[in-house]
């Protein structure tokens, strides 16, 4: 659960430890903690194999970090950590914590994943739901959505045409 959501009225099968004591006591009437998931970004950006990303993939997936920052929309940049052996993400939701992320990535390094990436993420947070991941390799290619693989120059020439 991750935050408190709504309040309602007992229903039968509801635990107790689910009941709000203060306000029920206030109310004359049991009242249960209704709880919303957990909020947790909707968007995954998956930096590129090798520790600087090769073809300005790293300045891509920098630029596109940023973008949605610019947006207001909070997210993770993950990628596979060759110092830890594992796949890590860092939360994006300012300035602040967008230049920690880029630090960090810098600082970590990369190793080759074999593409598992995604894969590797899944098995790491299970149950932490994301809408729409975005994959950048070391070839400049990004996918969304595990869609088809696009040149990052033939998508920002497409970018910039718009």
């Amino acid at each position: 659960p991750g935050e408190i959501f709504d309040v309602r009225e007992f229903r039968a099968g509801d635990k107790l430890h689910r009941i709000h004591w203060t306000l029920s006591a206030r109310m004359d009437d049991l009242l249960v903690k209704d709880y919303s998931l957990p909020k947790s970004p909707a968007v995954v950006l998956f930096l590129p194999e090798g520790a600087m990303g090769e073809n300005g993939s790293l300045d891509f997936m920098a630029s596109l970090s940023f973008a949605l920052l610019d947006l207001k929309c909070s997210h993770y940049v993950a990628w596979y950590s060759e110092s830890r052996n594992d796949v890590v993400r860092t939360r994006v939701e300012d300035e602040e914590s967008y230049y920690l992320a880029v630090t960090f990535f810098l600082k970590d390094g990369t190793a080759k994943s074999g593409g598992e990436r995604l894969e590797r993420y899944r098995e790491k947070y299970k149950g932490e739901p994301f809408l729409h991941s975005v994959v950048a390799d070391e070839n400049a290619c990004i996918s969304v959505d595990g869609g088809d693989p696009v040149k990052i120059t033939e998508l920002q020439e497409e970018i910039l045409l718009r």
